[in-house]
Order: C-alpha cells, then structure tokens, then sequence
C-alpha cells in the first residue's frame, strides 16, 4: 500500500468546493485535494477537539482532529464520488481516522503531522463514517475551509 501522508494519490471531485469535476486529469485532481487537505488544516481549531474522547499531548495542532478533518476532505472531495474511503485504525489508546483512494490505496491524511514515525496505515481498516452527512465538527471545518478554496 502506498502511504503518502499528505494529499496525493486520490482521485478527487471537488463540485462540493467548486473547483474541479472528474473529467480534469489525475495529476490534476491530486493537486486539486492537496489544496482541500491545505485548507481544512488552516481551518482546525483546539475548540473542534472534543476533550471527553480525546486528549492532545502536544505533540501536534492536528491531534485529536483526524476523524471530522477526514470526513471534512471526504465530503469537499465530492463524497462517494471522489474514489475517497474513510479508514480507520489504532493510536495510542484511541483511533486515529483518515482516507484512502478506492482504487490505489494511496492515504490521504490531513491530520498525518500527530503520527509517529512509521505509523501503519496498512493495519487501517476501510470503514464507513459515523453518519451520513457531514458531523456538526466537520460541518464548521467545511464552512471554514470554504472561505480558503
């Protein structure tokens, strides 16, 4: 499986945003989601981390953001549409949520800065979200990101 921990590697759809349909070309679509990823991390905030299940050690301003900042990219992407799935898999004493393109595998991470060195995406588990429509997290991080697309 290839892990790139930034953006690249899916195939993108980006009606949700605008910017983009799926006729443009794959390296076009993969520039397209790095300025999705870029924009839902300039639209984090320690007020979306919800305490009560997670607790941020310092170690990133992208801790405890991972599940509403992938679902964020999912549906900026364009949803079902994009070729994103939602993964999950372990982190410390939690879960630790990000996307990868149905058809390569390739992640797509925008919350992969909290990681250890050598973290197993190939351990990852493809999986719906929680809900269907965006979570009321990922909705503020998709207003948010929207002002910077």
């Amino acid at each position: 499986m290839n892990s790139i921990h930034l953006s690249l590697g899916a195939v993108g759809l980006l009606a949700a945003a605008g910017l983009a349909t799926r006729r443009g070309s794959r390296s076009q679509a993969v520039r397209d989601q790095a300025v999705i990823v870029d924009a839902v991390r300039q639209s984090l905030s320690p007020q979306l981390v919800n305490t009560k299940k997670c607790h941020p050690r310092g170690v990133s301003p992208q801790e405890c953001h991972c599940y509403h900042a992938a679902e964020a990219v999912y549906h900026l992407a364009g949803g079902k549409g994009s070729g994103l799935v939602p993964v999950s898999g372990k982190l410390r004493d939690g879960t630790h949520w990000w996307l990868e393109d149905r058809d390569t595998g390739s992640v797509v991470d925008p919350t992969s800065s909290q990681l250890p060195e050598g973290y197993r995406y190939d351990q990852g588990t493809r999986r719906g979200f929680l809900t269907a429509q965006p979570s009321q997290r990922a909705q503020v991080v998709i207003q948010r990101a929207q002002t910077h697309l």
